[in-house]
């Protein structure tokens, strides 16, 4: 679990991406390869996977599937996954695999990883996928915040978002509830009805 990247850049300006793998050479190269474009975080296994996820939130994972105690086996990858997934929905992760482990590979796909990169790593093929995967997060979160905006921004099928159309959007929720007559004032063509 190592952050990398010159500390002299600045550290939010970089997209971070977490790089889950039990082979520490791997865990090397590619922090090395990304680290100019990306704020690059490292973990060797699942819990340390999830405690960085959890501490740095990062919107794009690595995850290579063989991780101890099992390494030639899939479950722990897959656990994962889905734990990454349930603290982060949107967040992506990309499944580092080899032929071998293709099988493994479509099933971590079923399960909602965003995509799969064969090994051998082509680094610059990487770096494409990877700011694809960084865009996407980027505009799914976007989205929510427009679908959240929006749904406070609405009453009744009424949309505004001015302060003033709040305040009376407010008001009508206060007198909603009761069973007194409400007379609304304002001038022709505001909207009073």
């Amino acid at each position: 679990m190592a952050e990398t990247g010159d500390e002299t850049k600045a550290a939010g300006a970089l997209a971070r991406v977490l790089v889950v793998d039990d082979d520490e050479q791997i865990l090397k190269q590619l922090t090395w390869a990304l680290s100019d474009e990306f704020r690059v975080f490292t973990a060797g296994d699942r819990p340390a996977a999830l405690e960085v996820f959890r501490r740095e939130r990062p919107p794009v994972v690595l995850l290579d599937l063989g991780l101890p105690p099992h390494p030639r086996e899939a479950g722990e990858g897959l656990q994962a996954l889905e734990e990454i997934l349930a603290e982060d929905p949107v967040a992506k992760v990309i499944v580092v695999s080899g032929n071998s482990e293709r099988q493994n590979a479509l099933l971590a796909l079923e399960k909602g990883a965003h995509d799969m990169f064969p090994k051998p790593l082509d680094i610059a093929d990487l770096k494409v996928v990877l700011g694809r995967a960084l865009r996407r997060v980027e505009l799914e979160r976007e989205s929510l915040q427009g679908r959240a905006s929006a749904g406070k921004a609405a009453f009744e099928g009424m949309i505004g978002s001015s302060p003033q159309m709040q305040a009376v959007f407010s008001t009508v929720r206060k007198v909603a509830a009761t069973a007194v007559p409400v007379l609304i004032l304002g001038e022709s063509g505001t909207g009073k009805e």
